[in-house]
């Protein structure tokens, strides 16, 4: 919540704020006036611009020191406008599901009584990763007033969040950093994709086919949290494994990140020619939270495209953009 008023939550995916960034170092003219009503909204606290785990990590494999900090630079004009240590930041899918398990569960089988609930907005790059916050103490050994020791700590604290955004001072590769650790995951996901492909042309699956496959595959993802929470609530594995396939499919949309998730990649194996790109994961891992929860989401067409194909910006009430400056009137009818 803003100051007396509801916030305006809106997610920029990555190149969005690359738009923005090129707009602050005078290149992107055309989005000049967006950047500068942002700043103003950020300031009056009557927008956030929440960053993600995925824009940490987005920022950091960018090789140039130069491009990174110019990016963070922006985010962080935007996403921490006034006194605050770290960012406004948006949590991460599995911080978020056992609140989502919880509810999907009461509204299917009356338990768990008590719903486990989770800060989807918050501040820092701990709260992105689901982490602690990162936080400087001084040490009690440094000759410090209480008022000189809160002022190191809040400007080192300060520091070390912007750091952790903007990322080394040199160009990658750097020693000790292993990028190729952060594609793995991606790459594994492009592979296991291209396989999956193959495997419903082999067997000539039907739509129907293809969608109860790819809800089973949604459902094995979660299975630990999954199995967390029923015990939690003390509903037996028999009792949901009772429920036909169309019941379980009725379930995993009951799981809102799991159903936005689900409804992409089920719209995206409709064409088995569509090329899988290393960024696909990373892109549905932050729209599946963002898209549920933010006023807005301002992504690539492919997404916007996929997004309101699949009817969840009227699901979830979010006005979905793919220009940067169509978010113009939505930041002058928020002021």
């Amino acid at each position: 919540m803003g100051r007396g008023t509801k916030m305006l939550r809106v997610y920029l995916d990555q190149n969005k704020w690359i738009d923005l960034a090129r707009a602050s170092l005078g290149k992107n003219e055309a989005a000049r006036d967006v950047l500068d009503v942002a700043k103003e909204a950020a300031k009056l606290g009557i927008a956030s611009f929440p960053l993600s785990a995925i824009h940490y990590m987005e920022t950091w494999n960018a090789r140039s020191a130069k491009r990174r900090r110019d990016l963070a630079s922006t985010m962080l004009k935007l996403t921490r406008p006034g006194p605050s240590i770290g960012p406004d930041t948006m949590a991460d899918p599995p911080v978020v599901l056992p609140m989502e398990l919880d509810v999907a569960l009461q509204r299917r089988f009356g338990r768990p009584l008590t719903v486990r609930r989770c800060a989807v907005f918050g501040e820092g790059v701990g709260h992105a990763f689901g982490r602690p916050a990162v936080r400087y103490e001084a040490s009690s050994d440094l000759p410090l007033s209480r008022v000189q020791r809160s002022s190191v700590e809040y400007r080192a604290s300060r520091l070390l969040e912007a750091e952790s955004l903007a990322g080394p001072r040199v160009d990658l590769p750097v020693p000790g950093v292993d990028m190729e650790a952060y594609r793995k995951p991606s790459q594994a996901y492009v592979e296991g994709e291209k396989r999956q492909v193959e495997l419903f042309k082999e067997i000539r699956a039907t739509r129907e086919q293809r969608a109860r496959y790819l809800a089973a595959g949604s459902l094995i993802d979660i299975l630990q949290p999954l199995n967390d929470a029923l015990f939690r609530a003390g509903i037996k594995w028999d009792e949901l494994t009772s429920l036909s396939a169309d019941e379980m499919t009725d379930f995993l949309r009951d799981i809102p990140t799991r159903h936005v998730g689900y409804e992409l990649h089920c719209l995206q194996h409709e064409n088995p020619e569509l090329p899988r790109g290393l960024g696909d994961l990373l892109d549905v891992a932050a729209l599946r939270v963002a898209v549920v929860y933010c006023d807005a989401v301002v992504t690539e067409r492919f997404w916007a495209r996929l997004i309101r194909r699949a009817g969840l910006d009227k699901e979830y009430g979010t006005t979905v953009l793919s220009d940067v400056r169509d978010l113009m009137p939505l930041l002058l009818a928020a002021r």
